[in-house]
């Protein structure tokens, strides 16, 4: 839904089932509530997303089958979480500000 942004259809769909389990369904509640402003809510599912990714690392490298192809995966969830949290200071959104166009062309280039 956040990829045909149906806001309305997502945060009602969150709210009736708040337990994310899948990474899509985290990156899509994480980057719901980030367009909804709820900035408290989003470092909770933030934190939450990073432990569980944490637990998985931790059991993958007890476990020790193929830990690097297992492991390459969550690490890059990791990424994509820090990419996440990268864009909301980046972009200042925390902070109400608008950027200028300026200030938004140097966030792109890093981006690229």
């Amino acid at each position: 839904m956040w990829q045909l942004q149906l806001w309305d259809d997502l945060t009602d769909l969150l709210y009736k089932k708040p337990k994310t389990t899948t990474c899509g369904a985290t990156y899509a509640t994480i980057i719901c509530t980030l367009r909804n402003q709820q900035f408290n809510l989003m470092d909770d599912y933030l934190v939450n997303a990073r432990m569980r990714l944490a637990d998985a690392l931790t059991a993958m490298t007890i476990e020790d089958s193929d830990t690097y192809t297992q492991a390459y995966k969550t690490i890059t969830q990791l990424h994509i979480l820090s990419e996440i949290e990268d864009a909301k200071s980046s972009l200042k959104l925390e902070n109400g500000e608008i950027l200028a166009v300026e200030d938004l062309a140097k966030v792109l280039n890093v981006w690229q």
